[in-house]
């Protein structure tokens, strides 16, 4: 067998060998970018509609309220006349958390029920032009130790608070085809806080 092998390309262990190495960074590079785009998903907010929550946010596609100004401003061309929608999402996070070294009491964080709101409002101003506005936040979520819990070292309070306004115009090309553009301002306002150990002299540098 080794003699149909030799000078073929492709068939050399330092080739093979140097295609693994490739293939093993680069899944190393794509969980180390998949993870750095989840740090802050935990306060994400993804439901932005009562419509589109109870599709499971497979509402892209659909988008045949005035909160396709968030899903698919293209959308927006397909509604007719004047359309309103305002509404709200309660939020009852829960999180709990058990030390294995030391005490191993259940700690939980502190109950707190966030109410982020949504606004989003669209006008169709002939066959072809169409314009939103929306004011939402995508992030409106918080977390909340005791100063005296084993996280506290880590984190006590945590959150994550963002209004973001959005203003688009959508253009119908035909039937099958719609565009948009549109300017966004968002406003975020994180806080992260922890307890510092206290240290004795002369311990840091």
């Amino acid at each position: 067998p080794e003699r149909f092998n030799r000078g073929v390309p492709g068939h050399s262990p330092e080739l093979k060998i140097r295609r693994e190495k490739m293939k093993t960074l680069l899944k190393v590079l794509m969980l180390t970018l998949l993870t750095a785009n989840s740090y802050g998903a935990g306060f994400r907010l993804s439901e932005q509609s009562a419509k589109a929550n109870g599709m499971g946010n497979s509402f892209v596609a659909v988008a045949d309220d005035a909160s396709a100004v968030w899903y698919n401003p293209a959308a927006i061309t397909g509604l007719e006349g004047t359309n309103i929608e305002l509404g709200t999402v309660m939020v009852m996070p829960s999180m709990e958390h058990k030390n294995e070294v030391g005490s191993t009491a259940t700690e939980e964080i502190k109950s707190k029920t966030h109410v982020p709101p949504h606004f989003y409002a669209t006008r169709k101003i002939n066959d072809q032009w169409s314009l939103g506005l929306g004011v939402n936040a995508p992030f409106g979520l918080s977390t909340e130790w005791e100063k005296t819990s084993n996280t506290r070292f880590v984190a006590t309070k945590s959150e994550i608070a963002s209004v973001n306004s959005n203003l688009n115009g959508a253009y119908k090309l035909n039937d099958k085809f719609s565009f948009a553009a549109g300017l966004s301002y968002a406003k975020v306002n994180a806080t992260l806080n922890s307890m510092v150990g206290a240290t004795t002299e002369g311990i840091l540098e």
